[in-house]
Parts: C-alpha cells; structure tokens; sequence
C-alpha cells in the first residue's frame, strides 16, 4: 500500500514540475516535495530542468530553482533524509 501511494505522490509531483501553466512557485514546491519524499522515482523529472549552474541571487518565484533540485537530487541519492522516513513507513 506504502509504495503505491509513493508512487502516486511521485507521479503527481512530477506532473506538477512538467506543468508549464501552473506557477514557478508550485513548480518548485513541488520539486522541494519530490526531495522529501526520497523515491528516486523522482530523479527524471528533476534531471529535466537540472543544469548545475546556481545563480547567486535565485527569484524563487520567477525561475525554477537550482538550488532546490540540486538540495532534492543530494536526497533522491541517499542524502541524509529525515522526512524519508516517515514516507516509508
């Protein structure tokens, strides 16, 4: 039951990310909740839009965040995750 509903949440965030009508801010919470999760299901949506480079000063909600797939990437890959966890309960 736990890992279908995993991979619900995986799939609907991941849907979120692709959305281009939906906000930059949602876009990017929804990156940031595919980090918590843990499910590594997840990597391909963020190595989409993911190309390294941080800008120094990041418009959270003008642009989608490097930052934020760069912190849900280190999780996806083992990263010390507290919030996994509780989703895999």
């Amino acid at each position: 039951m736990r890992l279908w509903f995993n991979g619900f949440c995986v799939g609907a965030f991941s849907m979120m990310v692709d959305d281009e009508n939906a906000s930059l801010q949602l876009r990017n919470y929804a990156i940031w909740s595919l980090g918590q999760i843990g499910d590594p299901r997840g990597r391909g949506v963020i190595l989409k839009y993911y190309i390294g480079t941080i800008p120094e000063r990041e418009p959270y909600g003008e642009t989608l965040s490097q930052y934020e797939m760069k912190k849900a990437l280190k999780l996806l890959d083992g990263g010390t995750n507290l919030t996994h966890l509780v989703w895999s309960l």
